[in-house]
């Protein structure tokens, strides 16, 4: 498992902690699907080792059909028997059905609003670590174009994210700085960029861009080189500007 994929089941599984904490239900649950993955079940209650396979097949059916619904207000009370509040998150990268519920008994509108706001917060963070990670899943296929004029250079970016290809322009005094305020325009053209490195480190030749918005509010990004020394540019740029 990815450092990613670790940090983002600490924070799901800190979710269903604090549901679990705050309305005592029998049943809570998260079902979990990155773009491109199978969805994976988060389980807090009941224990997983408790339910018999028949039971277990039964509730992640029935998560199932919640993350398949297009409205999830659609979606009856009740999962696998549980008089369930359920709810949907999602990101640009990735989609969730979170679920407590209580087999004798249901929760007041006080409890409702817990777990509206439990849930929102924690899958705001969930899918942010995808929305994070999604350039990476594509820097293979950035595109990069160059243009020399005299002393500047003028570089078109393509960037896939999420499923959508985002482009833009930008010129330097050389390859790097044009790819980098190519790359960073792609994000936010508002964003200046501070500077770009080339390091090595541990006998890995790197790339560290730093960039700063509008405030002054810096963000850092790193990328090893390889053999392509202007896609670890780009991709360390839009790593600095997600991070801003």
């Amino acid at each position: 498992m990815t450092e990613r994929a670790l940090i983002q089941q600490r924070v799901v599984y800190a979710g269903l902690d604090a549901l679990r904490l705050v309305l005592a239900p029998d049943l809570c649950a998260c079902l979990y699907e990155g773009r491109g993955q199978s969805p994976q079940l988060y389980l807090r209650a009941p224990e997983l080792g408790a339910l018999s396979a028949t039971e277990a097949f039964t509730l992640f059916g029935g998560l199932r059909d919640l993350l398949d619904l297009p409205d999830i207000s659609q979606a009856g009370t009740s999962v696998a028997g549980y008089t369930t509040i359920a709810r949907a998150t999602s990101g640009e990268a990735s989609r969730a059905v979170w679920a407590v519920g209580r087999w004798d008994g249901s929760f007041d509108a006080y409890e409702e609003e817990v777990a509206d706001g439990v849930i929102t917060a924690t899958g705001a963070v969930a899918h942010a670590i995808d929305e994070a990670a999604a350039p990476d899943d594509a820097t293979g296929a950035v595109r990069i174009s160059l243009d020399s004029q005299g002393d500047r250079v003028h570089a078109q970016v393509w960037v896939p994210v999420a499923g959508a290809v985002h482009s833009a322009s930008g010129d330097g005094p050389s390859p790097t700085v044009a790819v980098a305020n190519a790359t960073l325009a792609t994000v936010n053209p508002a964003l200046k960029l501070g500077s770009v490195a080339e390091d090595v480190i541990d006998g890995e030749r790197a790339v560290l861009v730093l960039v700063r918005d509008a405030a002054g509010q810096a963000g850092l990004g790193s990328a090893l080189c390889g053999d392509d020394l202007l896609r670890a540019v780009a991709t360390a740029s839009y790593r600095a500007a997600r991070a801003v």
